[in-house]
């Protein structure tokens, strides 16, 4: 895969401002055929469960369409004996039924709980629902730094801690409801999102580069425009989280955030690894920089890439 090939695919619009943020658009005629997991699920054609081997780091993932199912990085899932995030860029081949499902990567969200009841107490199943919440991305670029199960707890066990987020704590102490909760009832945040939403729905969309208080926060893109539309608010979502992980950051001009951007992008090392479904895996790093790419038919199908905040 070559960066610059990347890069002059897609155009950076202008961007949608609120407040602190800034959401620049990113707008490709690049297109793979493929589903989302959320549209598959609503149509109950696949979805991600817990094995009949029970493990933290292990699900299996169902797929009864015909059509491959794009399962994104950090997707979070509900549900099982603990709340999770899939932990890469996953194409779900076609045709993986409950006989031969795809074992999938995944990291536990929620300490406090291994069995079948929610943190209400409610029963659970071994068939997991995907939530609309992602994780911040600084605590995304510390999962993919250290991606033991010890460093994602940490990770949730300090998200759990910023006092802003204590009114919607979790008993079990799950990432997924306590920010699932924050997203619905905190009126800040809803009203940050609703203000930048006009920035989720360009004609040709198919992700956003992020920036909060003239930093760059990170950029997010797929493959199609069909799977842009399924996962754009869980995008915005993750990225909104930063502002309580980064409440005390100064304000940092930049005369061009774009023109940083695709200088940072020229600077990141990809390193290709083993995909566990279909498709061509990179790692990305630099200095600042984390990310995953996952890459079908030289077009990626998911690029998540996050920088650190100083």
């Amino acid at each position: 895969m070559i960066l610059s090939e990347i890069i002059e695919n897609y155009t950076i619009c202008e961007p949608v401002i609120a407040g602190d943020f800034e959401i620049f658009p990113l707008v490709s005629s690049l297109s793979v055929s493929l589903i989302s997991l959320k549209e598959a699920e609503s149509l109950g054609t696949a979805w991600i469960q817990e094995g009949f081997i029970e493990t933290v780091s292990t699900l299996e993932a169902i797929n009864n369409n015909q059509a491959g199912v794009l399962i994104p990085f950090l997707t979070q899932v509900q549900g099982g004996k603990q709340d999770r995030t899939v932990f890469e860029p996953i194409i779900l081949p076609a045709n993986r039924t409950e006989r031969n499902p795809l074992q999938i990567p995944t990291r536990c969200l929620e300490k406090g709980r291994w069995g079948y009841r929610d943190s209400l107490g409610r029963r659970t199943s071994r068939k997991f629902e995907s939530s609309p919440t992602r994780v911040a991305g600084q605590m995304a670029h510390a999962f993919m730094q250290k991606k033991d199960q010890g460093n994602i707890w940490n990770q949730v066990r300090t998200a759990h801690d910023i006092p802003v987020t204590r009114s919607y704590h979790s008993q079990t102490v799950s990432f997924v409801s306590m920010s699932r909760k924050m997203h619905e009832r905190n009126k800040e945040m809803i009203g940050i999102e609703d203000s930048l939403s006009s920035g989720l729905n360009i004609n040709g969309q198919v992700g956003i580069l992020v920036a909060f208080r003239g930093r760059i926060l990170g950029v997010e893109l797929y493959g199609a425009s069909n799977l842009w539309k399924s996962y754009a608010k869980e995008s915005l979502r993750g990225f909104l989280f930063d502002k309580i992980l980064l409440r005390s950051n100064n304000h940092e001009e930049h005369t061009d955030i774009r023109m940083q951007f695709i200088d940072d992008f020229y600077g990141f090392n990809l390193k290709e690894q083993d995909a566990t479904g279909e498709g061509s895996l990179y790692h990305i790093s630099s200095d600042d920089w984390q990310g995953m790419c996952l890459v079908a038919n030289d077009v990626p199908a998911h690029l998540y890439a996050v920088k650190k905040q100083r």
